[in-house]
């Protein structure tokens, strides 16, 4: 057996109003991801997945290539997010013939007032090729392609506070890629007590100290987290993020 790497992201934090409304929270995203160390023949899976995904093989390998290229051969390509029952219950049944292909439960960004408070919140997105050096530049090396970072608002003013740190799981995967038993070595940390720190001394000068400070324990697995609380200011009414 062999040992599978899997980068996780971090739960991004939760954004309220004075009230305690839920402004921006995160749902459950079920994606379709390949692990290009595991495929022996790119071309008939990238076939085999197209006719159930609804996209070209040329797309799919193409995906492939541009991963490998920026993050490694090790990093796992997100092919479609937000897969339906009936593709994820077809391609369950593809693992069984083709190695690499996995279904991952990731996060999704969700506005419950839609574009009513847009201006104010913004938006996320992935990080773009042009974004990844400048961000590593400045200090943030452990960001990498894929990720998901503020692109406008509060997402983005407050990025670096709610988009918390990346983690890892391990597994046990057979010589064809397909897990044999999930560790529980996982480790995922979401804003840690040195952000919120930064956070509530920059607005402190308008009597925004307010934080309620804990260990932010595992995200998953039955892990109880304790929650920590920034509380920000805006021009009309207040927002608060939690993570």
């Amino acid at each position: 057996n062999l040992l599978k790497e899997i980068r996780v992201q971090p739960p991004r934090g939760t954004l309220y109003d004075r009230n305690h409304t839920i402004l921006a929270e995160n749902l459950p995203n079920f994606a379709l991801t390949i692990s290009p160390q595991y495929v022996k023949d790119l071309d008939a899976l990238a076939a085999a997945i197209g006719k159930i995904i609804h996209r070209s093989k040329e797309e799919i390998i193409a995906d492939v290539k541009k991963s490998r290229r920026l993050n490694g051969l090790y990093r796992p390509v997100i092919l479609k997010n937000f897969l339906g029952r009936h593709e994820m219950n077809q391609l369950e049944l593809l693992k069984i013939d083709f190695q690499g292909l996995d279904i991952e439960e990731l996060i999704f960004r969700s506005y419950p007032y839609g574009e009513i408070l847009s201006h104010v919140l913004g938006y996320t997105g992935e990080v773009s090729e042009s974004e990844l050096p400048k961000m590593r530049d400045n200090g943030d090396t452990a960001i990498q392609q894929g990720d998901i970072i503020g692109k406008s608002g509060i997402e983005e003013k407050y990025d670096s506070y709610v988009r918390g740190t990346p983690g890892t799981s391990y597994f046990k995967v057979d010589a064809r890629g397909r897990e044999v038993d999930r560790s529980v070595w996982d480790q995922l940390r979401a804003v840690d007590r040195q952000a919120c720190a930064v956070a509530v001394r920059d607005l402190g000068d308008r009597g925004q100290r307010r934080a309620l400070a804990g260990d932010v324990g595992g995200a998953g697995h039955g892990h109880q987290r304790r929650r920590l609380m920034l509380q920000l200011q805006l021009q009309r009414g207040e927002a608060a993020g939690d993570a």
